[in-house]
């Protein structure tokens, strides 16, 4: 007969490793900006809450990339605490604590309230490869391209260098990957988190496609 400790281990489940973006709670605007199937932001609060602790256990390790709340933040931002677990910030343009922003200082005791463990201007999280685990950089900012056509890129002293992989937000519907970088942000991944290991799946089918046509170029 199995103990209910044999039995906890069996059934314990595994932490999970999560990526989101520009949820941009109580945005007035972000509905139609970047056409948002929402009528209306209680509707987009509810969806967004729903969706992400439907995927999230309250143990799990969320990088949120950027931009969670905005409008009255004595009211969103309390909404982000609503948010099941483990939450690491890397900060946006648009959050308080953003280190570009006006005296971000005075926001990072309420961000740390809402269930903030750290809040960062970058970080670095190893992905799975065929060739083993290698580091992509998280940034909410991309490389270059903006989330609007033509538009020139803002903020270039907070964006990455390099060509390496990177995992963004900022860009919200304009697209969802290309030149090394994934955008994580919500409006392309189902309104809701994205877990690490569908990322890094991506990562390795756009890395062998590329092969397959440097290959070719060989040959």
């Amino acid at each position: 007969m199995h103990s209910d400790r044999t039995r906890s281990a069996h059934t314990r489940r595994t932490r999970r490793t999560w990526l989101s973006a520009d949820p941009h709670l109580l945005h007035e605007r972000i509905i139609g900006y970047t056409h948002r199937p929402f009528t209306s932001l209680e509707e987009m609060t509810r969806i967004l809450t729903a969706t992400w602790n439907a995927r999230v256990a309250p143990d799990d390790l969320v990088y949120l990339l950027g931009d969670g709340a905005l409008g009255r933040i004595d009211e969103s931002l309390p909404l982000l605490g609503e948010l099941a677990g483990e939450k690491i910030l890397i900060a946006g343009n648009h959050d308080r604590c953003w280190e570009g922003a006006d005296r971000p200082e005075r926001w990072i005791d309420q961000s740390h309230a809402v269930g903030f463990t750290q809040i960062l201007p970058t970080g670095q999280l190893p992905v799975d490869t065929a060739g083993g685990p290698r580091d992509v950089t998280l940034c909410h900012f991309p490389r270059g391209r903006e989330s609007q056509p033509g538009r020139a890129d803002r903020y270039q002293e907070w964006r990455p260098f390099g060509d390496g992989w990177m995992f963004c937000g900022h860009v919200h519907d304009a697209w969802q990957a290309g030149g090394h970088q994934v955008d994580v942000g919500v409006a392309v991944w189902n309104y809701a988190p994205v877990a690490l290991g569908t990322l890094g799946a991506l990562k390795q089918r756009i890395e062998a496609s590329e092969e397959r046509l440097r290959g070719l170029h060989v040959a």
